[in-house]
Formats: structure tokens, sequence, C-alpha cells
């Protein structure tokens, strides 16, 4: 069952990192809409992992956190930017995209 699969995926992969455990919720939540206003409003998905990568938005930057990522937001990100990511020949989203 592909869903019940997915479920067993996200309870295995880490948990996106965004912000200290420490910070408020508002804070978490200004941070969360940061990351998704990061990834949608770059010209391509490999370049929005990029700009995650270097402002520390996306973890360890590791295939598993990438994938949590997309998982996590799913609906919410641009369905043109997720297929450019997972359908680049990057080893990272080739990995995420097996997760996934």
């Amino acid at each position: 069952d592909p869903c019940r699969e997915r479920s067993q995926t996200m309870q295995t992969l880490p948990k996106l990192r965004t912000n200290s455990g420490n910070e408020e919720v508002l804070s978490s939540n200004r941070a969360s809409h940061a990351v998704l206003r990061t990834f949608n409003s770059s010209s391509s998905g490999e370049k929005a992992v990029k700009v995650m990568l270097q402002q520390e938005l996306l973890g360890d930057g590791s295939a598993a956190e990438l994938a949590m990522f997309l998982l996590a937001n799913e609906g919410k990100l641009d369905p043109s930017m997720v297929g450019d990511l997972l359908g680049s020949k990057n080893e990272m989203c080739e990995e995420a995209l097996r997760l996934v």
C-alpha cells in the first residue's frame, strides 16, 4: 500500500531542522514560511536547494532531509519546482526521489 509505505518513510526520516527546539512556535512558523518562499521563488529546484543549504534552512543537507522537506510540505510547494528538482541528475536529488 503506497500510503502505508509513505507513512513508514516519514517516520524513519530525520526531522526537518529549521529552528532550535527552544524558540517559540511563532519563530518556527516564520522560518517555515521563509523556507517555502525560498523554494517556490527560485528559478529551478536545484537552485532552490542550493540556496536553502547556504542559508542553513535544510538541516544537514542530506537526501533524507530533502525528502522529509518535500513530504512535510506536500501541497505547499510549486509542483513544477518539485518536478524540476526530482528530475535533476543531482545525486542527492535522485536519492531523495527514492526516499519519497
